[in-house]
């Protein structure tokens, strides 16, 4: 649990006022709610103004597509990680809300220690978390259109185990940065970790033969 100021500040939304509050209930404990709605335009507006560490959410009807609200909610607070809350199994919605800029996309039928799990992880910078369910649902479909040069190149050395200062020389960079286009990887392509990027790789046919650890 955290303590005093140190605890993560939480905004949190959804649709239906009883799952909300709820909500509030579970997560207040562990972390500051600093504010909660049933609204999506309240949700954009609380998010300038209190300008959460997270944003924990399931309010999709008063936007487009997941995507939007993740592209909404960061344009009014871009420092803010976000938890889309679902409870459809939609593997390409998942995805996308997470190529927006979405955090983490975490199924509603969850338990709350996973919830609570996942917001202490995002606190603490991890990002493109995905529930298992969704990746098992995702199948191989898969696009690396969404990756820049320099991120394929990346997701192709460590596709050939390459460590992160092996990388860091032949690219060019710092390790710090290997480790920002590693966490970029993972976001765009809403995989958990480094064993499903080279896998993905491999998939995607970036190697002539077979994965080697990771970095």
């Amino acid at each position: 649990m955290d303590h005093g100021h140190t605890r993560t500040s939480v905004l949190i939304g959804d649709v239906f006022r009883m799952y909300l509050t709820g909500l509030r209930k579970i997560l207040e404990a562990d972390f500051h709610i600093v504010g909660a709605t049933c609204d999506g335009g309240e949700l954009v507006r609380l998010a300038g103004e209190l300008k959460p560490e997270v944003i924990v959410s399931e309010i999709l009807t008063q936007f487009s597509t997941a995507d939007d609200l993740a592209r909404r909610v960061l344009a009014a607070s871009r420092s803010s990680r976000i938890v889309v809350l679902t409870g459809h199994r939609d593997a390409w919605s998942a995805r996308e809300g997470i190529r927006a800029g979405a955090t983490a996309y975490i199924l509603k039928d969850e338990t709350p220690q996973e919830l609570i799990g996942t917001i202490r992880a995002v606190a603490r910078g991890r990002c493109g978390i995905i529930s298992p369910a969704f990746v098992k649902a995702g199948g191989d479909g898969e696009t690396l259109g969404v990756l820049t040069p320099r991120q394929l190149q990346v997701l192709r050395l460590m596709a050939e185990g390459r460590s992160r200062k092996e990388i860091a020389a032949i690219v060019e960079i710092s390790i710090r940065t290997v480790e920002f286009h590693k966490c970029e990887l993972m976001r765009r392509l809403a995989v958990r970790n480094s064993n499903e990027l080279v896998a993905l790789a491999v998939r995607h046919r970036l190697l002539a033969t077979g994965p080697a650890p990771g970095i």
